[in-house]
C-alpha cells in the first residue's frame, strides 16, 4: 500500500483509486530523471537525504494536466519529460495566510502603507504587508534551523570516523585472536 511520496498528501492506494481518477506514477529508472524527481520531493519535504525505493509513488495530483495523457486502452499516462509539480507552500503557511484573510492579527502589527512607505509599497495590500512583516522571523528560524543541521552533520561525521576506527581496533583484535588461537593449537599437539 504505497502512499504518495509528497509530504502531508493523503493519497494512498488502498484508499484512492484509478476510479476516483487518481494514478500512482513509480519513480524513473532513468538515473538523471530519478534524481530530478528525488530533489523536488526531498525539497518540498524539506529532507536532505530523501531516496525513493522501489515501491515510492507520486500521485496524479502532483502532475500538471499538459505533462499527462491518456492511452488507446484508458490509462492515464505521463510523459517521459514530466516531473513532480509542487507549490512552494506548506501548510502553516496555509495556515497563516488563512488568518491574514480572516483579518485576525498573528503577531507583530505593521504600519500602514499609507503612514509608512518603508514597510512596503502603497499598491500593496494589507496581507502583503503582513507577510512581509513575517519575513524576518520565518528567515531567522531558517537560519536557525540550518546551523542545527549543519551542527548534526558535523556529529554524524564524527560518529563515522568513530565507528570507522572502532571496525580497524575490531579487526587488529580478531586477527590477534585468531594468531592466539592458531598457536595455541600448534601448542596443544605438540604436547600430545
Amino acid at each position: 500500500m504505497p502512499k504518495c511520496s509528497l509530504k502531508n498528501c493523503k493519497n494512498i492506494t488502498s484508499r484512492r483509486l484509478k476510479k476516483d481518477g487518481i494514478s500512482y506514477f513509480r519513480f524513473p529508472r532513468d538515473p538523471i530523471r530519478c534524481g530530478e524527481w528525488t530533489s523536488i520531493v526531498s525539497q518540498q519535504r524539506r529532507e536532505d537525504f530523501f531516496k525513493p525505493n522501489n515501491s515510492s509513488v507520486v500521485c496524479s495530483e502532483h502532475f500538471l494536466e499538459e505533462d499527462m495523457y491518456v492511452s488507446s486502452k484508458g490509462i492515464k499516462r505521463i510523459r517521459k519529460t514530466a516531473v513532480p509539480h509542487v507549490a512552494d507552500i506548506t501548510p502553516q503557511d496555509l495556515k497563516d495566510i488563512e488568518n491574514l484573510d480572516d483579518g485576525r492579527d498573528t503577531g507583530k502589527k505593521c504600519k500602514s502603507p499609507t503612514t509608512s512607505l518603508s514597510s512596503g509599497s502603497v499598491l500593496d495590500t494589507p496581507r502583503k504587508l503582513r507577510m512581509k512583516c513575517k519575513l524576518p522571523s520565518c528567515s531567522k528560524r531558517f537560519t536557525i534551523k540550518d546551523k542545527l543541521i549543519n551542527n548534526l552533520r558535523k556529529r554524524n561525521s564524527r560518529l563515522v570516523k568513530k565507528i570507522i576506527s572502532l571496525k580497524n581496533a575490531l579487526k587488529v583484535l580478531k586477527k590477534r585472536l585468531d594468531r592466539y588461537n592458531y598457536t595455541y593449537a600448534i601448542v596443544t599437539n605438540y604436547t600430545y
